[in-house]
C-alpha cells in the first residue's frame, strides 16, 4: 500500500493514455506535486518534471506508473546508489524477467526527490553494489 499527496489533501490513482498527446493529457494529470512516502517512511516528491524525465526516457513506463509508487513504499531490496542515492527494486514482472527500478534520493529525513525510473533485466549489475535493505 502507498501514499500519494497530491497537493489537495486526498490520495490519487490516475493513469494515462498512449498515443497521439499523451505528454499533453499527462501533463494535465501531474500538474499537481506528487508525494510518494519512501519504505522508510520519507516524503518523495515526484514534481510533474521528474515523472516526464521517466516516461522520455523510458516509454515504456508509464503504464508502471501506480507501481513505481509501490516500489518506492515497498520495495523488494533497496541498494546505494553512486552518489549517495537509493535504488528501490522490486520484481513485479518475473515471469518476463523484467525488475522495476526506482531511483531517489533523500536530502534529510523530511525530503526526497524522484531521480529516475526504469525497467531492467540486469539485476547482477544492482546486486554489485552496497545492499542498504532487504525485505
Amino acid at each position: 500500500m502507498f501514499s500519494i499527496y497530491d497537493g489537495k489533501d486526498r490520495t490519487a490513482e490516475r493513469t494515462c493514455k498512449r498515443g497521439n498527446g499523451f505528454l499533453k493529457e499527462l501533463k494535465s494529470i501531474f500538474q499537481e506535486m506528487r508525494i510518494v512516502y519512501s519504505f522508510d517512511k520519507i516524503p518523495i516528491r515526484i514534481p510533474t518534471e521528474r515523472w516526464e524525465h521517466v516516461i522520455l526516457g523510458h516509454p515504456e513506463m508509464i503504464d508502471f506508473e501506480i507501481e513505481v509508487f509501490e516500489t518506492l513504499s515497498n520495495p523488494d531490496v533497496v541498494f546505494e546508489g553512486n552518489n549517495l542515492e537509493k535504488i528501490a527494486v522490486k520484481d513485479y514482472l518475473i515471469n518476463l524477467g523484467k525488475i522495476i527500478v526506482v531511483v531517489y534520493k533523500e536530502l534529510n529525513k523530511e525530503d526526497g526527490f524522484l531521480v529516475t525510473s526504469f525497467l531492467t533485466s540486469k539485476m547482477s549489475r544492482l546486486e554489485k553494489k552496497k545492499m542498504i535493505w532487504k525485505k
